[in-house]
């Protein structure tokens, strides 16, 4: 059964990352890496301290990490933040990985992930995920892609925490540097559910501790002197539980003591200034007195500038109100004119339409007089018979003038009554067989067509009754024709339907061709009587019949526009009533304009006389402002006072001074302004001499009340306080001397205190067994300027109550600040600075101590073993912690060391990872017993085509010596 908790580092993963688009590099067995020069092979295992510390961040890279750059490199001991990121989180996708497992009290493992990306700004996003590595492979590379695997199609990118949280719940990405401290390095091995992340269990999480911590990652890691000596400060440091790491504040030392200095020689000049101020006292009680006067007209000032302000807001308030209302009075005045000229225009209209009205009544009482003989006739059909009349006049009165028309028109009469008369024997005729007219024999739809065809055809009478053979021929020809409600269609030809009306009766058209008849035999006696009598007919018959024609062409006018006259009356007549009513509405509104006028005009005046009143105020205060402005001019600290005061007194109530007040108050402040020049004047000394700091601009001629009232002030403490101040100086000068002695003593015993810890550190060392060294010692070199401090302090050592130590001490103390014993930076002493070189002595057997360098296995088995010595300190005393020591250029040292020094460290619970070339030997590799290649796979589907290299092995490859050794004896 398992009686510690371990923590164990699996392996390490780069995605993206170096120069590999994905490797894989395995931690708890003892290893080695080969590849080509440069390949990058430690790096990967180098990024394992990344994990360890507690860092949210590249910034100060150097002191963090120590990334150590190449040997041959002088510009630069460590790789910057800028060289690091660029290296191992190269673009968005760049992830490290470390899966760690935890081996429970009691039994049983667990595992957990830490994941670690860039963000911006130089910060690390840690994510911790209690899975192993396995289960969250697939979001950072497929292994099924070929023979070295590839991308994954679908990424994670920014989601990566949720799709995290999707394998396991209890992932969590941490912020905050507190919570990561105690993540990592805080143990329950009771509770181990409570610290699921722990990578590295720690006694305590003091900044002793986790510093201890970061010097023993360097040291694993560089196994370079740098590392060494920052190790042995740390454990020096660390030597008693719960004490802090050395800080002595050099710089802040000779601060104080110069401070003090000059606060001294400040409070010898107080004492010997006692009369001045005695003497400047007074004077400033007497200006103090005065300067009432100054706050009095600076009173006044602001009062009198209150009320310059109200009366010009008044008068800016009432012209802004008079705008509006002689704007609103214009505005009346113009509606009320156009109101005024559109009731003219309204007038003139009813005027026109009345004449008008009046016109078109003349017209339809002429028509009706016309129409009165015309008894049952329409106005066209009296029209049509004054048309009539008229061709017959005018006739008549052509025959009349004319003797060939005469007779034209008496051979045109006998036709026309011979005509009549047949026509008259026809309609009589017909009048006897009515009962036999075609019209009578045929079907009305019959006639109809007939009627379309040609309305005469159905007048037609055959005077006896149709055969059956002829009404059906009638018929038969009829049904030819289609009947529509427009149109009558024969075929392809469309004749137009005339309207069938019944036809007059045959007594009415023998009635009606009768009075023709007989007419045309009246005309045709008056025209032959005419020829046989001319003289009848002389000139007055003629003019009468002119005038008859003109009559009737009148009587024709006027009943010719008799519907356009009826038509407009009543047109005439609605828009009279139309403008009436607008004549009504206008005077209306004629009245309600003339009302709005009459009180804008009101308003208008009332604002004006407001504003006028206001503006002779303004006028007065103006005069009263140009008395005031020559007072500021000459006394300027009034015009200073007016900038913190508020007005006494409401302008409504408040009354404009007179002139009189002004010069009153002028005398006074010329009095107030001598006393003020006498106090200035005295202050300005006391600055001149240094005793007074010219805060308030009294050297700058700074004459301000307040700049004279706060520098006597500050003055005044000065020597109110004086005694309190000596008593203070010399409490404040045991203090500094008493404080200055503690870290004297304290410098003191550092020295011993390194000795005692590098014995301590030595007597551990003698247990060791490395190689064929009889023993080992750690050797310190301390700081030159350190140890002639600590020897020569002593000599100084006169410190009492009332002084501090002799300057001469203190310009030794200002060298040993400027020496490479204190840090140049922030001019603090410190453990590492103390320590100026560590290196081991080692001693074979039969030969004396020796300094010189050793092997890498050996010297790698010292750090080891003086690592291992502070490891056990630092750890949970139930924790223990594997870790991976690497070997870079393995190929470079004798083979025969392997083995012991793999086996030492294998005991110890830490693995050996070396990297070296291709080309060496089977011992080299089967003295590790698992190898990898690193550039023998690359990938199709990286991440970036800059990074193509993959390395992992699926399984342990293992390579045997006598495996070996047979492969030759059988080749």
């Amino acid at each position: 059964m398992n009686n510690r908790f371990s923590v164990n580092l699996k392996r390490i993963i780069a995605i993206d990352s170096a120069s590999f688009a994905y490797v894989e590099v395995p931690l708890d067995n003892n290893l080695v890496l080969l590849a080509t020069g440069n390949w990058g092979k430690t790096s990967i295992v180098n990024a394992v301290r990344f994990f360890l510390l507690p860092e949210l961040n590249l910034n100060d890279c150097d002191k963090k990490f120590a990334f150590k750059t190449p040997e041959s490199s002088t510009e630069q001991e460590y790789y910057t933040k800028d060289e690091v990121k660029n290296y191992y989180f190269q673009s968005t996708h760049s992830k490290l990985i470390l899966e760690v497992e935890h081996k429970l009290i009691g039994g049983g493992t667990r595992r957990h992930c830490q994941i670690i990306s860039a963000g911006n700004n130089y910060k690390l996003n840690r994510f911790f995920i209690a899975s192993p590595f396995e289960d969250i492979l697939h979001l950072f590379w497929d292994k099924s892609k070929g023979v070295s695997g590839g991308r994954p199609d679908l990424l994670p990118g920014d989601n990566l925490l949720s799709a995290l949280k999707e394998i396991n719940k209890a992932t969590t990405l941490i912020r905050n540097i507190d919570e990561l401290k105690k993540q990592l390095y805080q143990v329950d091995v009771l509770h181990p559910n409570d610290c699921p992340f722990v990578i590295y269990p720690l006694h305590d999480l003091s900044k002793n501790s986790i510093e201890s911590l970061r010097a023993l990652v360097k040291l694993l890691f560089n196994q370079d002197s740098k590392s060494l000596q920052l190790m042995t400060a740390t454990v020096i440091d660390s030597q008693e539980q719960g004490s802090l790491p050395l800080e002595i504040d050099v710089k802040q030392l000779i601060y104080d003591h110069e401070r003090l200095k000059n606060e001294r020689a400040e409070l010898d000049q107080l004492k010997v200034n006692i009369p001045a101020f005695e003497e400047l006292n007074n004077e400033f009680e007497t200006q103090k007195a005065q300067q009432t006067h100054e706050l009095d007209y600076a009173q006044l000032m602001v009062n009198v500038d209150a009320l310059r302000q109200h009366y010009e807001q008044r008068h800016h308030f009432f012209c802004q109100k008079v705008t509006p209302l002689k704007s609103a009075y214009e505005e009346a005045d113009k509606l009320l004119k156009e109101s005024e000229n559109e009731l003219r225009m309204t007038c003139h209209d009813i005027y026109k339409y009345e004449k008008e009205l009046k016109q078109r009544e003349s017209t339809l009482e002429k028509c009706k007089l016309i129409c009165q003989p015309y008894v049952g006739l329409s106005t066209p059909e009296v029209i049509g018979a004054l048309e009539e009349h008229l061709q017959d006049r005018e006739e008549k009165l052509n025959q009349y003038a004319d003797a060939n028309a005469r007779k034209i028109r008496l051979d045109k009469l006998k036709i026309l009554i011979k005509q009549k008369t047949d026509t008259l024997k026809k309609l009589k005729e017909r009048e006897d067989n009515q009962a036999l007219a075609i019209k009578a024999q045929l079907t009305e739809s019959e006639v109809r067509k007939l009627y379309a065809i040609n309305p005469l055809l159905v007048n037609a009478n055959p005077r006896r009754l149709l055969h059956e053979d002829e009404k059906y021929s009638i018929s038969k020809f009829l049904q030819l024709f289609t009947m529509n409600t427009v149109n009558l269609q024969f075929f392809d030809e469309n004749i137009d339907i005339n309207a069938y009306n019944a036809e007059l009766s045959i007594r009415e058209q023998i009635i009606d061709c009768d009075g023709q008849l007989k007419d045309y035999i009246n005309e045709e006696k008056e025209l032959l009587r005419f020829n046989d009598n001319p003289t009848l007919h002389n000139a007055s018959e003629v003019s009468r019949a002119q005038k008859e024609i003109a009559l009737t062409k009148e009587d024709l006018s006027i009943l010719n526009n008799f519907e356009f006259s009826f038509q407009r009356r009543n047109e005439v007549q609605e828009e009279l009533e139309k403008l009436h009513k607008i004549k009504d509405i206008q005077k209306i509104e004629k009245e309600k304009k003339l009302k709005v006028l009459h009180n804008s005009r009101q308003g208008y005046d009332n604002a004006e006389s407001e504003r006028e009143a206001a503006n002779k105020f303004c006028k007065d205060i103006a005069l009263l402002n140009e008395s005031i402005v020559n007072d500021c001019l000459r006394f300027p600290r009034v015009k200073n006072l007016t900038k913190s005061l508020k007005p006494n007194e409401s302008p409504e109530k408040s009354q404009i001074p007179f002139i009189g007040e002004l010069q009153t108050f002028a005398q006074k402040l010329e009095r107030s302004k001598e006393a003020r020049e006498a106090v200035y004047n005295q202050l300005l000394q006391f600055c001149v001499k240094g005793i007074l700091k010219d805060e308030y601009g009294i050297m700058e001629n700074n004459r301000s009340n307040s700049s004279i009232s706060k520098s006597f002030d500050a003055l005044a403490i000065k020597f109110q306080t004086l005694d309190q101040s000596q008593s203070q100086l010399e409490k404040d000068t045991a203090l500094h001397n008493s404080y200055l002695r503690n870290r004297l003593e304290r410098l003191d015993k550092t020295k011993i205190k390194i000795e005692q810890a590098v014995q301590s550190i030595n007597e551990e060392l003698a247990k060791a067994k490395i190689n064929d060294l009889e023993a080992v010692k750690l050797k310190v070199v301390l700081n030159g300027s350190f140890d002639d401090l600590v020897l020569g302090w002593r000599e100084f050592d006169d410190l009492n109550s009332a002084a501090t130590l002799p300057t001469n001490w203190y310009a030794r103390l200002q060298e040993f600040l400027h020496s490479d014993a204190v840090n140049s930076i922030d001019g603090k002493l410190r453990m590492e600075n103390i320590i100026k070189r560590v290196s081991y002595t080692i001693k074979k057997p039969g030969e004396i101590w020796d300094e010189k360098a050793q092997s890498t296995s050996t010297q790698i088995l010292i750090n080891m073993h003086f690592a291992e010595i502070f490891i056990q300190k630092l750890c949970d005393d139930i924790c223990t912690i594997s870790f991976p020591l690497i070997l870079d250029e393995v190929g470079t040292i004798s083979t025969e060391q392997i083995p012991p020094l793999i086996k030492i460290l294998n005991e110890k619970g830490h693995i050996l990872i070396g990297a070296t070339t291709h080309g060496k030997s089977a011992d080299l590799i089967d003295a590790f017993g698992q190898y990898l290649f690193m550039d023998e796979m690359s990938t199709a589907e990286p991440y970036d085509l800059k990074r193509v290299k993959t390395c992992f092995s699926p399984e342990p490859e293992f390579i045997r010596k006598h495996e070996t050794q047979l492969h030759f004896l059988e080749a």
